[in-house]
């Protein structure tokens, strides 16, 4: 009988212990997925942050403004208004009704 008794208290003590264990894993492995969800969030924060900052970048580069300071400092400029001219087609001029060609210089 008290074999018996003492195989029961065993197996309640395994399985005590055995449930402890498990929620001492349990408790890790939720630890490291917070831990890695914080950095991913970080990670996310910044990279839009660097989304942001290229937008900003792209539309400063992008302004017309700053293209044409570009254009003049290398020596561009716009063709003159003179120089183009719209045709209603025909075969004399060899385009298309309503494109713009370039006018010939006379």
């Amino acid at each position: 009988m008290k074999r018996a008794a003492g195989r029961v208290v065993f197996a309640f003590a395994s399985l005590l212990a055995l449930l402890a264990m498990s929620q001492v894993v349990l408790y890790n492995l939720r630890l490291h997925r917070t831990l890695q969800l914080q950095q991913i969030s970080g990670e996310c924060a910044s990279l839009e942050r660097e989304i942001e900052e290229l937008q900003n970048e792209a539309t400063e580069l992008l302004s017309p403004t700053r293209l044409e300071a570009a254009g003049e400092r290398l020596g561009l400029a716009p063709m003159p208004l003179e120089r183009l001219a719209v045709h209603d087609g025909g075969a004399d001029f060899g385009v298309m009704s309503g494109e713009v060609a370039l006018a010939q210089p006379r």
